[in-house]
């Protein structure tokens, strides 16, 4: 599998990328990298025990979000509804994604 996984989205401000928008493309990144589907409360660090996969995919979340979350955040927000909920949260308004 090619680690170089780049999901293109188009550019949204904060105001109009809504929650349900951060999670279909925690989906879609979470589905390309790990090669399997995951519910929204599901823990993703568990259902998949790959750490060379895991940063693969802490880096897509950064890039596609353009935050930037701590290990301590991922540990504590392991399911992808915690994740888009911390993600949204922390960006701010104007803020784009790539």
């Amino acid at each position: 599998m090619d680690m170089e996984i780049k999901i293109k989205i188009k550019a949204k401000t904060d105001t109009d990328l809504g929650i349900n928008k951060i999670k279909a493309d925690l989906h879609e990144a979470y589905k390309r990298i790990y090669e399997m589907d995951i519910e929204d409360s599901e823990n993703f660090f568990l259902k998949s025990g790959d750490s060379v996969l895991h940063m693969a995919f802490a880096s897509t979340v950064r890039d596609m979000f353009k935050v930037t979350l701590s290990m301590e955040e991922y540990e504590s927000n392991t399911s992808l509804e915690k994740l888009a909920d911390l993600i949204r949260k922390k960006m701010k308004p104007g803020e784009e994604t790539a």
